[in-house]
């Protein structure tokens, strides 16, 4: 069996879409004038606000007069719509939120009565109406959805931006300790020449204690004072070798712990090159879905 690729599965997905389009149902429902005949669609994943926004924009149209609503039912009297017939028209909608989307019915009054399927030509300039309605709407919707998926998308970019200088710095800074390391290795190695140095003064100058000795208590304090001077800076050394030696153990420890990050950092740095992909496909099939809606 073959498996299908990303990009093939995401051109079905678009035609898919694309064959989708939005549908109007002539129905008969209750509504304030008791029930009546009219028409229903259902508006996939819209906001019912924004559907409202411009349900109300869509009824008012050119006239001063702003649509009417009460008992969540739009209405919008006496309006000029030559499109559906020369005669004004009584428009009647409601929106009602699902959790598929929002369903908009839509209900047309002229003077003869409410439109249905029995006068065919008024019947179909309605539908067209409704029809358009759904179709902006659905732009509205997928361009919103198309807003949202860029700031997803954006918010991806940033995180790799982030992971990308994260690598950077754990990069630099196992340069940083590497160096260190190789400085620290050559002090230690002239902090060795130096111990020896300065152990070879001192036994020259335990010598030169017991030689003063001979001669009388001042001369042998004297040279002990030296002596003591010599130990000291013997000692001085060795601990400077010390925190040479400690600091080279720390420098280590940071290369390994920055290493083991930066594999971590790589892994986490592919997941979100996967997922920007993903995400620009997704922004891809929306787009093209609004392209079919042109």
């Amino acid at each position: 069996m073959k498996t299908l690729s990303l990009a093939t599965l995401l051109l079905f997905n678009v035609a898919f879409l694309a064959a989708q389009d939005v549908k109007v149902e002539a129905v008969k429902r209750n509504m304030s004038q008791g029930e009546q005949p009219g028409f229903t669609i259902l508006l996939p994943k819209a906001d019912v606000k924004t559907v409202e926004i411009g349900l109300a924009e869509l009824l008012q149209g050119k006239s001063r007069t702003k649509p009417v609503k009460a008992n969540n039912e739009w209405v919008m009297l006496h309006t000029i719509l030559p499109k559906i017939t020369q005669d004004t028209v009584d428009i009647y909608a409601r929106t009602i939120a699902t959790t598929e989307g929002v369903v908009v019915d839509f209900f047309f009054k002229d003077s003869v009565g409410f439109v249905s399927s029995d006068r065919p030509s008024i019947f179909a300039q309605s539908e067209k109406f409704v029809y358009d309605f759904a179709k902006s709407q659905r732009k509205v919707t997928i361009k919103n959805q198309i807003d949202a998926a860029e700031d997803v998308l954006k918010s991806f970019e940033k995180d790799y931006s982030s992971l990308s200088k994260d690598l950077e710095k754990l990069s630099q800074g196992i340069t940083k300790s590497k160096l260190e390391i190789d400085e620290n290795t050559n002090k230690i190695a002239t902090n060795e020449s130096d111990q020896e140095r300065v152990r070879e003064q001192i036994q020259e100058q335990k010598k030169k204690v017991n030689e003063a000795a001979k001669l009388s208590p001042e001369a042998k304090k004297a040279e002990e004072k030296n002596l003591k001077t010599l130990e000291k800076e013997l000692s001085s050394i060795i601990k400077d070798k010390e925190k040479l030696y400690k600091a080279n153990v720390k420098c280590d420890t940071d290369v390994r712990n920055a290493e083991q990050e930066i594999k971590n950092k790589e892994v986490e740095l592919e997941n979100k090159q996967k997922q920007i992909a993903e995400q620009k496909g997704k922004i891809k099939v929306l787009e093209d879905e609004l392209l079919s809606y042109n």
